[in-house]
């Protein structure tokens, strides 16, 4: 089985309503067609990637927002089956 390739763009980071909270745009795409992947369950880790700390399914348009519990260094991870997994390098919200 071949599997392809989730390139994920964490675009935009958004200051949370909530004091200190931090609010990530993040949007999934097919590596060669620039296709967006409804479904994809992208998830917001510490620093580390380890723990998860919450998550959220992509859309219609490959897009979904996550929010960090309050300032610090996180990862972000997509997958969805048929597809590799995705980590993104350390983000510092």
């Amino acid at each position: 089985m071949h599997l392809r390739s989730i390139p994920l763009i964490a675009a935009t980071l958004v200051a949370g309503a909530r004091a200190g909270a931090q609010d990530v745009r993040v949007e999934v795409f097919e590596a060669g067609t620039g296709k967006a992947i409804v479904g994809a369950n992208v998830s917001l880790y510490d620093s580390a990637g380890t723990i998860p700390l919450g998550g959220s399914f992509s859309d219609q348009s490959g897009r979904t927002d996550l929010r960090g519990p309050g300032r610090g260094a996180y990862r972000i991870k997509a997958d969805k089956a048929g597809y590799d997994t995705w980590t993104s390098v350390q983000l510092v919200l």
